[in-house]
């Protein structure tokens, strides 16, 4: 099975360094890119089956991003992360179609989980087998 690939979007490089550290280890192929520019170019280029992408950057939004993203049709899982988390924020992102929002710093576990997730990696259980 091939190794699914990530796209990290975020303008800081020290959060870059440590979402690839931790996605690494996780056997993931990363890419990453640290403005909306970049990360539409890597998208169409890179074709990830993830995008972790930052809310606040300069010059174009992840939510910016995520709506661009949508317009041309691409269906990408999109987890966006932030530092500014409200509801206000979370309700935004869902509405345009990002599958879920991780606050930083974020939790490595948690993290996981989401991307597991994300990308149908992880097995939820059904209504017939929870009942059991």
């Amino acid at each position: 099975m091939a190794r699914e690939k990530i796209l990290i979007v975020d303008d800081e490089p020290l959060n870059l360094e440590l979402l690839e550290r931790e996605l690494a280890v996780h056997d993931y192929t990363i890419e990453s890119a640290r403005d909306g520019g970049g990360a539409l170019k890597k998208v169409a280029s890179f074709m990830p089956d993830l995008v972790l992408l930052d809310y606040m950057m300069p010059d174009m939004s992840g939510l910016e991003v995520l709506k661009e993203l949508r317009s041309r049709g691409n269906n990408v899982p999109v987890v966006m992360i932030t530092a500014y988390a409200t509801t206000q924020r979370a309700v935004e992102a869902m509405k345009e179609g990002a599958y879920d929002l991780v606050t930083k710093p974020f939790d490595a576990d948690h993290l996981r989980i989401v991307i597991e997730k994300a990308l149908g990696r992880q097995k939820v259980p059904n209504d017939t087998e929870a009942k059991r």
